[in-house]
């Protein structure tokens, strides 16, 4: 995140949010937007995924999307033991819900 967000500034490019596949890489991201002088939320706003206990004692805390992690694990454990009792078992795909966490790094 860190590194990737002081590319995208060095080279110019224009824009207003940044959206990250977890919260470690967002605070990657804060601290770039930090030691370019820009302003999260007002500038730039920063999205991470995962909502990890330390995303809510971030300054500025965390926006993130929580995910039902101990679920998604013990369904995970559950499909692969399906699939090595019986191999023929057809896949199948799951939903999990989620939900958006608005702290301080966004609108």
């Amino acid at each position: 995140g860190y590194y990737l967000t002081n590319q995208a500034l060095n080279r110019g490019l224009g824009f207003t949010a940044v959206a990250c596949f977890n919260d470690m890489l967002a605070m990657g991201v804060l601290k770039s937007l930090y030691e370019n002088n820009l302003s999260v939320p007002h500038d730039i706003e920063v999205f991470g995924y995962d909502n990890l206990y330390m995303s809510q004692f971030m300054q500025p805390s965390l926006s993130t999307v929580d995910v039902p992690k101990y679920r998604l694990g013990y369904v995970a454990m559950e499909t692969l033991l399906s699939h090595i009792q019986d191999p023929d078992l057809e896949y199948c795909t799951k939903d999990f819900p989620t939900r958006l966490v608005f702290r301080e790094t966004s609108r």
